[in-house]
């Protein structure tokens, strides 16, 4: 999956070894039933510790879906007839940020909490992995 993300950095003075990330994303998939268009819109708050060049990242947000299926589908089962679907997600990871070279570089697992179909109450947990290349400006 590939995301543009917007990320806004905040430095404390005080605190050399403390950076907060407040980053917006945008991303296209595809429904697994109809492959219909989904947008993700990603929104995450994380704090980095460490020094100006490697750093580790800790970090939650809310990841929310928005589909276009009109649902004429019969493949699609009745409790995934919704345009909407969110996920919880926490990262933990190793960031890598060169300034003179305009480089980042991240790598962290991601544990996602989200609920099992879309208007289901029972909310299931899974893991996966994410590697972030990008350009600092």
């Amino acid at each position: 999956l590939i995301s543009v993300n917007y990320s806004r950095l905040i430095i404390f003075k005080n605190h050399e070894l403390l950076t907060v990330d407040i980053r917006n994303g945008f991303s296209l998939s595809k429904n697994v039933f109809d492959s219909s268009r989904v947008f993700i819109l990603p929104t995450e708050f994380c704090v980095l510790l460490g020094g100006e060049k490697h750093q580790l990242e800790f970090g939650t947000g809310l990841n929310q879906y928005f589909g276009t299926s009109k649902f004429d589908s019969p493949l699609i089962p009745n409790v995934y007839k919704s345009n909407y679907q969110y996920s919880i997600v926490f990262r933990g990871g190793y960031r890598f940020t060169s300034y003179d070279e305009r480089l980042l570089f991240r790598i962290a697992p991601l544990w996602f909490i989200a609920p099992e179909y879309p208007k289901s109450k029972k909310m299931i947990t899974h893991w996966n992995a994410g590697v972030s290349l990008g350009v600092t400006f």
